[in-house]
């Protein structure tokens, strides 16, 4: 599976002459071994990551095992079982067989102290979905060690949750058409998907795609710097609070196939350089351009797969990610403009940070200090959820979290006013106090989410109150037909920052991110490797006034809702009350991409090219707009990464990183097509 082919040699300018390597679907751009600097570096990086928990200890591992295992042989003797009650003979009972496989976290290695186990049990046709989702349940709730089993049968990938000994586990269930499951099962064939039931195929995805990820990550001893940097990856973006699929960022495959490409990319290098490199690449990434591992397989098996040059909808992506298993999926279909544009925002600041870092004017520490939600933006809409016990809470608790990406789409549809709409993943909980006694009070469970709101335009009036209801209409809707309790009630309320700690003591609204302090510092480092920047438009102000009389945005039911949240231009003159807030927002300067000559000067150039939707596995020549026999000087440092993944092959390989070294690319007319 590996897309591994070596092209004839090409020679960079006072280089060595080297072949280039490709590795997924372009060439490699540096092949360099790390040095003692990157290794240095590499053992920082793991210092700092260490008093997060990131790494299990050994007892965590041996105890995952032997719950893996306890588990495998529950399922074999259960599947025993059913193929007697069947009437199949005794011989072909104990020849059956059944397999419990992980993916995820565990499978790639990377699990943290506490993470839940991505398990799925295969079994052979003559055990039926139904079967396993009902009596192999029970089985697990009568095992003393298992609790809180529950069976989400409806879901996209049905799952039985459950916590085996301690430990949180997912389980999916695919049914293979075998007579029997052998102990050398590869689920890596394809003809295994033929003619399975799509749920079965989904669950099978899983672990395919984790499997394929691993195998398509260069050297085996690279693997290692790999899940090094995957875990600081997964670290950095929790704590700046873009992991999570259902809310619109990414999830950990998502992550996985990002990292995994940046090791295709620098195959030899350390863990550190690929984290540096990881925000290099994708601070300059050109979404939606897809991101692919390797090739498109041949759909043998004629089934849908991800192709935005066949299907409009594909192409309506904003950030494809696509998985390197057949049949291959977009793993975020959930990302939004405002998604989109917080985690562009994140890989910039990570961009920055790094490069301090390699200048040895901060730590990794910085790197992922926790995100200040609350002193990001000015004006919020809450989110907030009541429910009677904390079973019910937990069950509506994941039908919110898997339905407020609509809420932010909702609000995108507003797209000349509101400039970003952006959900924090972790909520608030408020847990009821014991109470006991004749005056006991009815205990209530309360959650808060929290949208902040960016705004783009003054001067308007700005009726929030359709959206939103359409939100909690869908969210309701969505709670009967799941029969879930009906006393869970969801209330959408405004708040601007100010107000924020009267219903929230707790919260931070002044608390200040160290990278700000670190971009004043170092200004000057940054405005000479970006000296030519846009000047900022002219700052607009808004002023926001709530409805009076009334709850902003209220829902008592789900058949009714009142009041309104209006925004309004504040009159000239007039007194400043609670209700209203003024916000000034400026739009981002746009900045061209600079290149940097081997002087230390910093010149810039824009090219204008025309490129494919999807980048080819295959080698074509170079395209240019210059004149024949011209060359282009690039670097792949300040090159876009877009340009990057276009030129196959791309550069000649010389050395790189964080030195101004020359990169020639030579121009159609004096490139010859690889073999």
């Amino acid at each position: 599976m590996s897309d591994m082919r070596i092209s004839s040699p090409s020679t960079a300018t006072n280089g060595p002459v080297r072949p280039n390597i490709f590795l997924g679907v372009t060439s490699t751009l540096n092949i360099d071994k790390p040095t003692l600097e990157d290794l240095r570096a590499t053992e920082n990086m793991i210092t700092a990551m260490q008093p997060h928990k990131v790494f299990d200890t050994p007892e965590g591992c041996s105890q995952r095992r032997k719950v893996l295992l306890e588990l495998e042989k529950m399922a074999k003797e259960w599947i025993k079982e059913m193929t007697l009650l069947q009437g199949r003979s005794e011989e072909y009972a104990k020849e059956v067989g059944g397999k419990i496989f992980t993916f995820g976290s565990y499978r790639l290695g990377v699990h943290t102290q506490g993470a839940d186990i991505d398990a799925l049990l295969v079994a052979p046709r003559h055990i039926s979905r139904d079967e396993v989702f009902t009596k192999f349940s029970d089985r697990l709730r009568s095992h003393d060690q298992i609790k809180h089993v529950k069976v989400i049968e409806d879901a996209y990938v049905p799952v039985i949750k459950m916590v085996f000994s301690g430990i949180e586990m997912d389980l999916t269930y695919a049914r293979l058409a075998l007579k029997a499951i052998p102990n050398t099962l590869d689920l890596q064939d394809t003809e295994l998907l033929r003619n399975l039931d799509p749920r079965c195929i989904r669950s099978l995805n899983g672990c395919r795609v984790t499997d394929a990820i691993l195998t398509l990550v260069p050297d085996v001893n690279h693997k290692e710097a790999f899940k090094c940097a995957l875990r600081m990856i997964k670290l950095w973006a929790k704590n700046r609070g873009i992991y999570s699929n259902a809310m619109g960022y990414l999830g950990g495959v998502s992550w996985a196939i990002l990292v995994a490409r940046t090791c295709q990319l620098y195959p030899n290098a350390s863990a550190s350089t690929i984290v540096h490199k990881f925000f290099r690449v994708f601070t300059q990434w050109k979404w939606p351009q897809p991101i692919m591992l390797r090739g498109f397989e041949e759909n043998v098996l004629n089934m849908q797969v991800w192709d935005a040059r066949l299907n409009e909808q594909d192409a309506m992506h904003k950030m494809p990610i696509i998985t390197p298993a057949y049949p291959e999926q977009n793993t975020t279909f959930n990302v939004r403009k405002s998604t989109l544009s917080v985690m562009q925002e994140e890989f910039d600041r990570a961009s920055k940070i790094c490069m301090l870092i390699s200048l040895n004017r901060t730590n990794w520490e910085v790197l992922f200090e926790p995100v200040n939600f609350f002193s990001k933006y000015k004006h919020y809409i809450i989110v907030q959820l009541e429910t009677d016990t904390e079973q019910d809470h937990l069950e509506w608790q994941g039908l919110l979290e898997s339905m407020i990406r609509f809420l932010i789409e909702n609000l995108e549809t507003i797209r000349k006013y509101i400039d970003v709409a952006c959900v924090y993943p972790s909520p608030i909980r408020q847990d009821p106090l014991p109470s006991t006694g004749p005056d006991a009070v009815k205990p209530v469970f309360k959650s808060s989410y929290f949208v902040g709101l960016q705004f783009l335009v003054a001067g308007i009036d700005l009726h929030l109150a359709e959206p939103l209801k359409q939100f909690t209409d869908r969210v309701y809707e969505k709670a009967r037909k799941n029969k879930f309790s009906p006393t869970g009630k969801i209330a959408l309320v405004y708040y601007k920052r100010s107000n924020l700690k009267e219903q929230f003591p707790n919260i931070d609204i002044k608390r200040k991110d160290t990278f700000s302090r670190l971009m004043k510092q170092y200004s000057n480092l940054f405005t000479t490797l970006n000296p030519r920047k846009s000047p900022s438009p002219p700052r607009n102000s808004l002023a926001v006034s709530s409805n009076p009389g009334s709850p902003r945005v209220h829902h008592e039911s789900p058949q009714g809702t009142t009041g309104a949240m209006t925004m309004s231009p504040k009159p000239n003159g007039a007194p400043s009350s609670p209700q209203d807030v003024s916000m000034r927002n400026a739009s981002q300067a746009s900045e061209s991409n600079s290149q940097m000559d081997t002087n230390g000067d910093v010149t810039k150039r824009e090219t204008k090219r025309k490129h494919e939707l999807l980048p080819s596995s295959q080698p074509k020549r170079v395209r240019s707009q210059s004149p024949p026999l011209q060359e282009h000087i690039l670097t792949p440092e300040l090159a876009t990464p877009y340009e990057l993944e276009r030129f196959i092959p791309p550069f000649p390989l010389g050395k790189d990183t964080r030195k101004d070294i020359e990169i020639k690319l030579i121009s159609k007319a004096t490139t010859t097509t690889t073999s």
